[in-house]
């Protein structure tokens, strides 16, 4: 995330905006060769049962995301993480809300400023 904020940081004077992008769990030719292969059962253990959750994301939901980025919907919110569960209509409405509340980035706080 640091470095996300700070790519968007250095580039936003030349109108290039940086992201960080977490699609959610999607069902992928990569996630079926995790589920399937020794290794992936054995370091990623977890991923099966979040699909027997129900933790599946449609790719269409990144896809979208993506495309809104690209477009300049969400550009009030560059330097910040953006996932693909988000709904994205209610991301466009809490935009500035959560700019002004700092929100979707990474900040380090002590405990005496936690409490204001």
């Amino acid at each position: 995330m640091r470095f996300t904020e700070c790519l968007n940081d250095t580039t936003i004077a030349n109108d290039v905006r940086a992201f960080a992008v977490d699609p959610g769990l999607v069902r992928t030719a990569m996630t079926e060769l995790q589920l399937s292969s020794e290794a992936g059962r054995t370091y990623l253990p977890g991923i099966q049962k979040l699909f027997d959750d129900g933790v599946d994301i449609e790719p269409m939901h990144a896809a979208l995301l993506i495309a809104d980025i690209a477009a300049g919907r969400f550009d009030t919110l560059a330097g910040r993480l953006l996932r693909g569960v988000d709904d994205r209509d209610a991301l466009a409405e809490e935009m500035d809300a959560i700019v002004a509340d700092d929100g979707r980035a990474l900040r380090f706080t002590t405990a005496d400023q936690a409490k204001l």
